[in-house]
């Protein structure tokens, strides 16, 4: 699904948010400003290796550096340490989802939903992601759904999730309904949400014509 990076941005901001060694926006930082803080956080676990926040920061530091199994190993640990730790398994969720793990990271989101509702809307966009890596394409039309329906929906949320919903409508060869919500997406932002609604819309108008014929 597209958006992903975006949506990956978003999360890390979230997860890092009350942080002190790091700002909320440490998502775009340069590299060497991760491993820093990497090296910060390791130090202070060597004498205090079970400290489950500081293991979660490490464990979001080396998502951000796209070091999946060292964040894994410290999410396996917390999970050992604390099995009930919602934002354990929604961060361990999307590193499985980054190493294309796709059942493992929609266990594990059905598992942080299940634990806690806390980011509802940032999980339900993790899932939607998951089921459509899965083929899953009416579990993550009803995700979607389910973000647009909730009362504190931004209006960015809402221009992914009518930006996502085209993409899957259009592989469904629902083509009215894909562009229905590219203009969704387009009256929400005119730039279309990266160009991407416009490209379903005009995709969608050019199957509409080919079945025309």
């Amino acid at each position: 699904m597209r958006h992903r990076q975006k949506l990956q941005a978003a999360l890390f901001c979230a997860l890092l948010a009350g942080i002190q060694s790091l700002p909320v926006a440490a998502a775009q930082h340069k590299n060497a400003d991760l491993v820093k803080a990497t090296e910060v956080v390791s130090e202070k676990l060597k004498s205090e290796p079970n400290d489950i926040a500081k293991l979660f920061q490490r464990a979001a530091l080396h998502f951000a550096l796209q070091k999946y199994d060292l964040a894994l190993f410290d999410l396996n640990h917390i999970l050992k340490l604390d099995e009930k730790n919602a934002s354990a398994y929604f961060l361990r969720s999307n590193t499985y989802l980054s190493l294309k793990q796709y059942q493992a990271a929609l266990a594990d989101i059905d598992k942080s939903l299940s634990l806690s509702k806390d980011n509802n809307i940032d999980k339900l966009f993790q899932r939607s992601n998951c089921h459509y890596m899965l083929s899953q394409d009416s579990e993550a039309i009803s995700d979607l759904e389910q973000i647009l329906k909730a009362g504190t929906v931004t209006a960015e949320q809402k221009l992914m999730s009518y930006a996502n919903l085209a993409e899957i409508k259009f592989h469904l060869g629902q083509y009215n309904e894909c562009l229905a919500d590219c203009s969704k997406a387009i009256a929400i932002d005119p730039r279309g949400c990266g160009g991407s609604a416009y490209y379903w819309r005009a995709e969608s108008a050019k199957a509409l014509k080919n079945m025309a014929l």
